[in-house]
């Protein structure tokens, strides 16, 4: 719990930084998109496979940023948004290859995972495949937890992404009850929550009389800016881990 007032306070502190590079990383395209998807010159479809594409493109610029304002700040040194940038450019490349190989992992354990949901489906005659919705999730969790610390092995350490994917898996070896624990408070909700953004994005639209699309780009924003949290949460994790004695 002291690690997650910690976090609480040091993104308290510097919101106006995570603010601004978030900003600076997401809205001006996102709103350019979910500007086009109002006026109709953009499908749903179309909206939500740009956004998911380049959502994937500018994650690891942001991400890394994040990570080494979360280091400087942690340690009480001074740090610019424009430093965090360079830095993390530096490493784009292999945070985003770390991140595909991660996401094909996650695949991966998905299918497994699929199996023990099939067979319970085949023996009950349970024909709607909501059943198997646990199991995928169960399979994201725990794919997600066992690397929360590969940002900060790519970012600060500069090792290659299937390097930082290795001591991951070795750094997480007995802590993933603990991790895992704290990533269900502090991180989960927000990664789920982005699936209910076009019903909320309706919901709000027949209150207020906005597109729901301008919520939606909002609502993506603002979960990134509390994602924050977490993310120095692990980091304080991972930083107390290797001051630990030897």
């Amino acid at each position: 719990m002291d690690r997650v007032i910690a976090a609480v306070k040091l993104f308290g502190r510097h919101l106006h930084k995570y603010i601004a590079l978030i900003a600076l990383c997401y809205v001006p395209w996102l709103f350019v998109i979910k500007y086009f998807a109002v006026t109709g010159a953009l499908s749903a479809e179309a909206d939500d496979a740009i956004v998911g594409v380049l959502g994937v493109f500018f994650m690891p610029l942001c991400n890394g940023a994040t990570v080494w304002l979360n280091h400087r700040h942690s340690e009480g040194q001074p740090a610019s948004i424009k430093e965090s940038i360079a830095i993390s450019a530096s490493v784009w490349k292999e945070l985003i290859t770390a991140y595909i190989s991660v996401g094909l992992i996650i695949l991966g354990w998905i299918a497994v995972a699929l199996i023990p949901g099939g067979l319970i489906m085949l023996a009950f005659g349970v024909k709607t495949t909501t059943v198997l919705i646990p199991f995928a999730v169960a399979a994201i969790l725990y794919v997600t937890t066992r690397y929360v610390f590969l940002d900060f092995y790519v970012v600060l350490q500069k090792l290659p992404g299937w390097q930082a994917r290795r001591q991951c898996v070795e750094l997480s070896e007995g802590r993933m009850l603990p991790l895992l624990f704290a990533y269900l408070f502090l991180a989960a909700p927000l990664f789920f929550s982005e699936f209910a953004f076009e019903y909320f994005g309706m919901q709000l639209e027949q209150v207020t009389g906005v597109p729901k699309q301008i919520f939606e780009g909002l609502l993506a924003v603002l979960s990134t800016l509390f994602y924050v949290i977490p993310q120095i949460y692990f980091y304080l994790v991972y930083r107390d881990i290797f001051r630990e004695p030897v």
